[in-house]
């Protein structure tokens, strides 16, 4: 579960440089917003589970 999550992060990553250089369509944007949205969802359940586990 650690690759799994660490390989989220270098999405989030990706996609928040992605979102940052501004030579993106509005659509693109749109997409890329969702898309960071989604993943960042993911990344705090996947986190939180990795969290519980990891204290028992």
């Amino acid at each position: 579960m650690e690759a799994e999550i660490a390989h989220m992060e270098l999405d989030k990553e990706r996609l928040t440089q992605q979102l940052s250089e501004g030579a993106l369509s509005n659509e693109e944007l749109m997409k890329i917003g969702d898309d960071l949205s989604q993943l960042v969802q993911t990344l705090d359940e996947k986190s939180n589970r990795w969290l519980l586990r990891a204290e028992f």
